[in-house]
């Protein structure tokens, strides 16, 4: 089966070698209770680390524009990178004094946030969760 967000659905169908007719299964928009935006962005920089950094501010301000509104899901393509632009998302937030807008304004949410954080395994999620940044990367 296939879990994703993904446009083009049956091509990748197609690369995985599924029966499109048996074993293709799409859920589309009309099936989420909450309607789901989606933006891609390019970014034409080709050196690494200014494309990196593009891409975080990039990300970092299309966050803000829903950060303490809506809850917010990025993905990124590799696990290494998904720790990678937490950090950079709550690093710019910080500088720029917008780390507030990711969390409730209240002590007990911020100790429920820290105590979990220090049950937690994954020194990534350790270490963003007092933040208000959860990760996942499944790959």
């Amino acid at each position: 089966g296939l879990s994703a967000t993904l446009p083009n659905y049956e091509d990748v169908a197609v690369f995985m070698r599924v029966d499109i007719k048996k074993g293709l299964y799409h859920f589309g928009a009309h099936y989420r209770p909450v309607p789901l935006e989606q933006e891609y962005i390019g970014v034409k920089e080709k050196k690494a680390i200014k494309r990196f950094n593009t891409m975080n501010e990039v990300t970092y301000e299309k966050v803000m524009e829903k950060a303490g509104k809506k809850q917010v899901l990025v993905f990124v393509h590799s696990r290494k990178e998904t720790a990678k632009t937490a950090r950079a998302i709550r690093d710019l937030a910080m500088q720029n004094d917008t780390l507030a807008r990711f969390l409730q304004d209240s002590p007990a949410s911020r100790e429920v946030l820290q105590a979990e954080a220090e049950d937690m395994q994954t020194p990534e999620i350790k270490e963003l969760l007092p933040y208000g940044f959860g990760i996942h990367h499944a790959g």
